[in-house]
């Protein structure tokens, strides 16, 4: 069996902002929590699925006809992928991992990215957990593990998360951006202050510094209106 060429996950060095919708690799934009005025990314880019060889993962575990029926779906699921038919790619995911007497993380890996990509976070949610709990220093799995709980209103969990990292990386911009934004999600303003500092530190003219005082501009222009209201109404006796 020819084997395939192995690729570690890539990340796009970019963060983006302010929209309802997140589309993984095109749109520029992606929001938290549906909050109307503060909007937070993880700035992944999803690679195609079929980055691992399949021999290397299942060869002289399996009998030859369950490793050989095995080969064929996970080649089909990759397809799939590629082809962004993302119901078919969990399927034939799926069957793959039923010929399997344990559980592959690669293909818990791979399921829970199709599920992000669909915007189905609670699933996402699920399998990046499992792999996310045996690998807690990996970035790759952390990061959009942070994501999806941040893109379920789950702040307080995605902040952990993105302190951990940020605490082993404190020179990841991306990162520190991020863990910004969710201090804001937090209503953390003092904290979120004290990090843009360290971000400025690292680039006062990067992106990522422009993008953070952007979101919190926004989040203060959206506080005055309920300040005003709060002025305005009548002193109860």
């Amino acid at each position: 069996m020819k084997k395939r060429v192995t690729r570690q996950p890539a990340w796009l060095k970019s963060i983006n902002f302010y929209s309802e919708k997140c589309l993984w690799t095109k749109n520029k934009h992606c929001g938290i929590a549906g909050n109307s005025f503060f909007l937070v990314l993880v700035a992944l880019l999803f690679i195609s699925c079929n980055s691992t060889s399949f021999t290397n993962l299942f060869s002289g575990v399996y009998s030859t006809s369950a490793e050989e029926l095995a080969s064929e779906y996970y080649d089909i699921a990759n397809a799939y992928y590629d082809l962004k038919k993302y119901d078919k790619a969990i399927e034939y995911y799926e069957k793959t991992q039923a010929l399997l007497t344990e559980e592959n993380l690669t293909i818990t890996y791979n399921l829970a990215r199709i599920y992000a990509l669909q915007n189905n976070w609670s699933q996402a949610e699920s399998y990046y957990e499992r792999v996310f709990a045996l690998d807690q220093n990996n970035t790759s799995i952390g990061m959009p593990y942070a994501y999806v709980l941040a893109k379920q209103g789950k702040a307080m969990e995605a902040s952990a998360v993105y302190r951990g990292f940020y605490e082993r990386n404190p020179a990841d911009k991306n990162l520190l951006a991020n863990y910004i934004l969710v201090l804001l999600e937090l209503d953390s303003d003092e904290t979120a202050a004290n990090m843009l500092e360290e971000l400025k530190i690292l680039d006062p003219d990067s992106d990522e510094v422009k993008k953070v005082e952007e979101a919190i501009n926004k989040k203060a222009q959206s506080k005055i209106p309920e300040e005003v209201a709060e002025s305005d109404s009548p002193e109860q006796e």
